[in-house]
Protein backbone atom coordinates (compact mmCIF):
# COMPACT_ATOMS: atom_id res chain seq x y z
CA UNK A 1 0.00 0.00 0.00
CA UNK A 2 0.89 3.54 -0.67
CA UNK A 3 2.02 6.04 1.68
CA UNK A 4 -0.86 8.76 2.01
CA UNK A 5 -0.53 12.01 -0.35
CA UNK A 6 -0.81 14.80 2.10
CA UNK A 7 0.85 17.96 -0.24
CA UNK A 8 0.46 18.99 -3.92
CA UNK A 9 4.32 18.01 -4.38
CA UNK A 10 3.61 14.71 -3.10
CA UNK A 11 0.41 14.02 -5.72
CA UNK A 12 2.57 15.42 -8.51
CA UNK A 13 5.58 13.08 -7.87
CA UNK A 14 2.88 10.27 -7.53
CA UNK A 15 1.14 11.61 -10.59
CA UNK A 16 4.73 11.47 -12.81
CA UNK A 17 5.53 7.73 -10.93
CA UNK A 18 2.67 6.69 -12.46
CA UNK A 19 2.59 7.87 -15.58
CA UNK A 20 5.95 6.65 -16.33
CA UNK A 21 4.86 2.95 -15.24
CA UNK A 22 2.27 3.39 -17.37
CA UNK A 23 4.53 4.44 -20.47
CA UNK A 24 6.67 1.66 -19.58
CA UNK A 25 3.86 -1.00 -19.28
CA UNK A 26 2.62 0.75 -23.06
CA UNK A 27 6.15 -0.29 -24.32
CA UNK A 28 6.84 -3.44 -22.67
CA UNK A 29 3.27 -5.06 -23.91
CA UNK A 30 3.25 -3.68 -27.19
CA UNK A 31 6.71 -5.35 -27.79
CA UNK A 32 5.15 -8.88 -26.67
CA UNK A 33 2.34 -8.54 -29.09
CA UNK A 34 4.65 -7.78 -31.53
CA UNK A 35 7.11 -10.96 -31.02
CA UNK A 36 3.73 -13.13 -30.55
CA UNK A 37 2.60 -11.46 -34.07
CA UNK A 38 6.13 -12.18 -35.74
CA UNK A 39 6.22 -15.52 -34.20
CA UNK A 40 2.69 -16.71 -35.85
CA UNK A 41 3.03 -14.79 -38.76
CA UNK A 42 6.63 -16.94 -39.41
CA UNK A 43 4.86 -20.13 -38.63
CA UNK A 44 1.57 -19.13 -40.58
CA UNK A 45 4.03 -18.51 -43.87
CA UNK A 46 5.81 -21.43 -43.02
CA UNK A 47 2.99 -23.70 -43.30
CA UNK A 48 1.54 -21.82 -46.42
CA UNK A 49 4.86 -22.43 -47.88
CA UNK A 50 4.98 -26.04 -47.07
CA UNK A 51 1.71 -26.33 -48.43
CA UNK A 52 2.14 -24.48 -51.41
CA UNK A 53 5.23 -26.66 -52.69
CA UNK A 54 3.62 -30.13 -51.21
CA UNK A 55 0.39 -29.21 -54.37
CA UNK A 56 2.12 -27.27 -56.64
CA UNK A 57 5.69 -28.50 -57.14
CA UNK A 58 7.47 -28.15 -60.19
CA UNK A 59 8.58 -31.69 -60.17
CA UNK A 60 6.83 -33.66 -57.67
CA UNK A 61 3.49 -31.63 -56.22
CA UNK A 62 0.49 -33.36 -56.37
CA UNK A 63 -1.54 -31.13 -58.96
CA UNK A 64 1.21 -31.70 -61.48
CA UNK A 65 1.38 -35.61 -61.31
CA UNK A 66 -2.12 -35.64 -61.40
CA UNK A 67 -2.14 -33.53 -63.95
CA UNK A 68 0.39 -35.81 -66.08
CA UNK A 69 -1.66 -38.38 -64.91
CA UNK A 70 -4.77 -36.76 -66.60
CA UNK A 71 -2.84 -36.26 -69.62
CA UNK A 72 -1.36 -39.66 -70.16
CA UNK A 73 -5.48 -41.38 -69.81
CA UNK A 74 -7.22 -38.62 -71.53
CA UNK A 75 -4.61 -38.14 -74.66
CA UNK A 76 -2.47 -41.11 -74.93
CA UNK A 77 -4.97 -43.94 -74.21
CA UNK A 78 -7.90 -41.95 -75.41
CA UNK A 79 -7.89 -39.17 -78.13
CA UNK A 80 -4.69 -41.22 -79.88
CA UNK A 81 -5.25 -44.76 -79.30
CA UNK A 82 -5.27 -45.69 -82.85
CA UNK A 83 -2.20 -43.23 -83.40
CA UNK A 84 1.23 -44.45 -84.31
CA UNK A 85 3.42 -45.45 -81.23
CA UNK A 86 5.93 -42.12 -81.65
CA UNK A 87 3.16 -39.57 -81.80
CA UNK A 88 1.53 -41.29 -78.59
CA UNK A 89 5.03 -40.35 -76.85
CA UNK A 90 6.04 -37.27 -77.99
CA UNK A 91 2.63 -35.43 -77.81
CA UNK A 92 1.71 -36.28 -74.44
CA UNK A 93 4.91 -35.46 -73.61
CA UNK A 94 4.89 -31.61 -75.32
CA UNK A 95 1.30 -31.02 -73.52
CA UNK A 96 3.33 -32.09 -70.28
CA UNK A 97 5.96 -29.16 -70.63
CA UNK A 98 3.27 -26.64 -71.80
Amino acid sequence: MKAKIETIEQLRAERLVLISSLEHSKKTTSGRISMRSEKSFSLQKNAINFLGNFFTHKNSGILNTGIGLGIDMIVKNGLMANSSWINRLIVPFLLKKM
